[in-house]
């Protein structure tokens, strides 16, 4: 590949990052099983299952909501590591999905699970730089928004996300900057006696969850509590030919999460969340959240770490 030319007005800074003093907000939604698989047929199973050698496909019935504050972001490899950091606020959705490995045994073609990882459809920042280098560095199509939070003295949040959208799609429609998704707290955390840590704190919740509650045990049982494996399709328009990508593949990358706090716990039954529909900005209807009506969570938390995002890698290139 030719040798990426670097320029003073480009902000593309380059992998691995250290993330300090990140504050989490994190809601799970129940979400529809089969909208998730369309989803990751149409962005993450790229080309054919030969070439990739692997599927991709949802292991939960949930997206997480997640509104994050960041004190200080930079980049860990020099000379980038000695130019300063940025601060910003991120809202995204995050799915966990499965990697299946194609194998044959006798003939026979098997997908079997190898990995487990979290795919970020949606992914909100309200930093230029941040948004750039998510785009052009790492595949993570992220988008300028304002965001804005508030907690009380009784320790209820609020959260809302604004950003540029088109309602309808018409040749009369003009772009308006509406709240795209809010979120309202109540002020009552809910005491757990075990908690194992973020990202991953599912277990020993009772009867909270229901008949999902097996499931979440399940999968978290494969997790490591402080690796965040990731996977985002990166992609660039070709300018000559609008439908065609001059760039198209997976980039994968890991989380690494030191320092957590012991989570604060908010009572789901007291968290209202909504996120309104736009002709632009389909999150409720891709990821198959209620059809009406505002949302609540199954489980509502926050907690604060020191994170790494570390061992960037092309994972498959659909040439």
């Amino acid at each position: 590949m030719p040798q990426f030319i670097e320029t003073l007005n480009d902000p593309q800074m380059p992998a691995p990052y250290d993330l300090r003093g990140v504050d989490i907000y994190s809601f799970e939604i129940k979400a529809d099983m089969a909208k998730l698989k369309l989803l990751c047929d149409r962005v993450l199973n790229i080309g054919s299952l030969q070439d990739r050698g692997s599927e991709y496909r949802p292991l939960l019935p949930f997206a997480a909501l997640e509104i994050l504050s960041y004190q200080r972001m930079s980049c860990i490899d020099p000379p980038n590591s000695g130019y300063g950091y940025i601060t910003q606020q991120e809202l995204y959705f995050r799915c966990v999905v499965g990697k299946y490995k194609l194998i044959r045994v006798a003939g026979i073609d098997f997908l079997i699970l190898a990995e487990v990882r979290n795919f970020f459809p949606f992914i909100f920042v309200d930093n230029t730089w941040s948004a750039f280098t998510g785009r052009e560095v790492i595949g993570m199509a992220k988008q300028l928004g304002t965001i804005a939070q508030a907690t009380t003295a009784g320790g209820s949040y609020s959260a809302a996300l604004s950003l540029p959208v088109l309602a309808v799609y018409s040749p009369n429609t003009g772009q308006t900057s509406p709240q795209v998704v809010t979120v309202q707290t109540g002020n009552t955390a809910v005491p757990v006696p075990f908690v194992r840590g973020w990202p991953y704190a599912l277990l020993d919740f009772g009867n909270l969850l229901g008949g999902d509650a097996q499931l979440l045990q399940h999968i978290e049982m494969l997790l490591d509590p402080n690796l965040m494996s990731t996977i985002q399709l990166k992609q660039i328009r070709d300018a000559q030919v609008a439908t065609d990508a001059c760039f198209q593949g997976l980039v994968s990358g890991d989380f690494l999460v030191s320092s957590p706090t012991v989570p604060d716990f908010f009572d789901p039954d007291d968290v209202v969340i909504d996120v309104p529909r736009f002709a632009s900005l389909t999150i409720a209807d891709t990821l198959g959240f209620a059809s009406t009506g505002p949302l609540q969570p199954v489980i509502a938390y926050k907690v604060s770490a020191n994170m790494r995002y570390v061992n960037v890698r092309n994972e498959f290139v659909l040439m």
